[in-house]
């Protein structure tokens, strides 16, 4: 009996080892990780803005177009649409984008726009019906890719481009190889006719821990794929789909949720309302309440965007630092006038903080490298998606500017190569509603794109993702 006992204790404590060993291992690899994810944070900044641009020439707004802008259109439609008046209306709008529209020269210029307004008024009888005319903008200015511009009323499919991946296959890494097996004898050459690395992404497996799946985005909007895998012991494919999602939760929710999840502090945004709303102060407020804890929680995985000087506003609560996001912007100086003078006033503040250069006509912001140690401050975890758009992709670019931060989800939804100044405006005769921004954002190339986003630094796709999270802290923070 003695014998039996003694067995079971030198049992119990072999397990109680290895179990220990596992989680000090596990521990280790997060801070390891954490380590290359602070430096690869610390690389990014802001580019230069490319001097060929502000040599496009500022183009001047009338007081008579300024006037057309400031008194809008009707609210309710016409029955019909002239030639005349679709012409005179057509040319209003190219003057105010060519005068206005931030990311003009970047989505074609004058060829571009000047095609559509052609496609609208190619053809056009003495009248046609109100739908037809819509039907007609709406698909001549479709080119657009920037995802706060719009004009018309149809609703088109212009979303972020589709994240494909396949969840069921791991690769291995060990040192700077990638393996498609568990004991490491099969040794990838290459995936899709690129590197291993520039493929496999650091993410989150079934049972919480981390691996490497294959993840790229399809610019052709397609959502299945096969995928050529070449490895020392010879050639095979695997299929790619699109990525559930599923890491957000209902977008009907209230605008601020804080909660835990494994003890820890949980804060979900759902937009980002002006600094003096009660969820935005809640939201920026937060900075400083959960401060002391080790790890804080910020989910923006329904966060449709919103004022981006609540992002400001916590980024400065939480670091004691002016933000300095890792974009340059550009907008021409005549833009400032269509604003109200609060609104002005707002701005020119703004840029007199960031050091505005004036260039050429153009305002011109430049701000270089920003990377934040702050003391005693939690290690973040920041959700993502591709339901994260502007002012919460201005967010989490933000949260890069600090140390012990993981960016965790897929990829944002790539809406941040300008703004939503100008919003639910309507043409002067038509009535036809209109958006555009009044700033162009440069990002570094690799760095992000429209409908592409900002990447996380693990991903988190599939139907389970909140127990693959909540695994994860199981298995390298609790």
């Amino acid at each position: 009996m003695k014998i039996k006992f003694k067995i079971s204790c030198v049992f119990l404590l072999v397990v109680l080892s290895i179990l220990i060993f596992s989680s000090f291992s596990n521990r280790n690899k997060l801070e390891s990780l954490w380590n290359n994810i602070n430096d690869s944070h610390k690389a990014i900044n802001a580019p230069l803005v490319p001097r060929d641009i502000l040599n496009q020439r500022s183009f001047p707004f009338s007081e008579n177009d300024r006037k057309w802008f400031i008194q809008g259109g009707p609210e309710t439609y016409p029955d019909y649409i002239s030639k005349e008046d679709a012409k005179k209306e057509m040319e209003w709008f190219l003057r105010l984008l060519k005068s206005n529209y931030g990311n003009y020269w970047n989505e074609g210029g004058d060829y571009a726009f000047n095609q559509a307004k052609n496609e609208v008024l190619k053809n056009f009888p003495h009248q046609l019906p109100f739908q037809k005319y819509n039907e007609r903008v709406s698909n001549a200015f479709s080119f657009v890719k920037d995802l706060h511009f719009y004009v018309g009323g149809i609703i088109r499919t212009k979303y972020s481009y589709p994240l494909l991946g396949n969840i069921n296959y791991p690769f291995y890494r060990r040192l700077n190889n990638y393996y498609s097996d568990i004991s490491l004898k099969n040794r990838v050459i290459s995936i899709d006719g690129k590197l291993p690395e520039d493929i496999l992404k650091l993410s989150i497996d079934r049972k919480g821990k981390l691996a490497y799946f294959i993840y790229k985005t399809s610019n052709d909007n397609s959502e299945a794929q096969l995928i050529k895998i070449k490895t020392q012991k010879g050639d095979f494919t695997l299929p790619l789909s699109a990525q559930e999602d599923t890491l957000s939760g209902d977008t009907l929710s209230a605008p601020l949720i804080i909660d835990e999840i494994q003890g820890i502090p949980y804060v979900k945004l759902n937009i980002f309302d002006a600094p003096n709303t009660a969820s935005a102060r809640t939201f920026i407020e937060s900075a400083e309440k959960f401060r002391q804890e080790p790890f804080l929680i910020y989910d923006m995985t329904n966060n449709s965007g919103g004022m981006f000087e609540t992002v400001d506003n916590w980024f400065e609560n939480f670091t004691g630092q002016q933000l300095e996001p890792n974009h340059s912007s550009v907008r021409q100086v005549n833009t400032i006038h269509l604003f109200n003078v609060k609104a002005q006033l707002n701005i020119l503040t703004y840029l007199q903080k960031h050091n505005v250069q004036l260039i050429n006509g153009y305002y011109v912001l430049e701000p270089g490298k920003q990377f934040v140690s702050v003391k005693d401050s939690p290690c973040l975890f920041v959700l993502m998606g591709k339901a994260s758009y502007s002012a919460a992709e201005d967010f989490i670019d933000a949260c890069r500017n600090i140390e012990n931060v993981l960016l965790i989800g897929s990829n944002s939804g790539g809406c941040l190569t300008s703004d939503a100044a100008f919003s639910q405006l309507r043409l002067p005769i038509s009535g036809l509603p209109y958006s555009f921004g009044a700033v162009y954002n440069i990002w570094n190339e690799n760095d992000f794109s429209e409908r592409v986003g900002l990447e996380p630094d693990i991903y988190l796709t599939g139907l389970d993702c909140k127990k693959r999270f909540t695994l994860f802290l199981e298995n390298y923070i609790i």
